[in-house]
């Protein structure tokens, strides 16, 4: 498994606060979430229009992995602290869905995306390799 040494040097970056940190290795969502967690961080969460337009920017135009997942429910989307931001009547977290998603296409679309050419989010097979965003919390 590939570790945050192998990505470039110039790819932890602080925007308001937060450290993030962009590896455009290819890794499925599992590994790329564990990459975070052996570097004291976890795969991005998007809080605000804001945070994703400045992740887009630096991660575009490739895709990259956020740690959303709704594999323990389908359809209940779920940040990895827990907290749910689609699919609740009492989640009012912000999301920032395609048309028509998340669309759990062939029914093994479980992680959650930040489509890089249009920065917008999807569902998508977990072990497809992308980028990643880790995120020091």
């Amino acid at each position: 498994m590939d570790t945050l040494d192998d990505c470039p040097l110039d790819c932890e970056w602080d925007h308001d606060g937060h450290v993030y940190l962009h590896c455009w290795i290819p890794t499925s969502q599992p590994d790329a979430s564990v990459i975070c967690a052996e570097n004291g961080m976890r795969l991005a969460r998007i809080d605000d229009a804001d945070e994703q337009l400045a992740l887009w920017e630096w991660h575009q135009p490739d895709d990259a992995w956020l740690g959303g997942s709704d594999e323990a429910a389908e359809g209940t989307w779920k940040w990895e602290d827990g907290d749910v931001f689609w699919d609740d009547p009492t989640a009012v977290l912000y999301e920032d869905w395609a048309g028509g998603e998340p669309s759990n296409s062939a029914a093994i679309e479980h992680c959650l995306m930040l489509n890089g050419p249009s920065n917008w989010w999807n569902d998508h097979d977990c072990n497809d390799p992308l980028g990643f965003i880790c995120e020091r919390y």
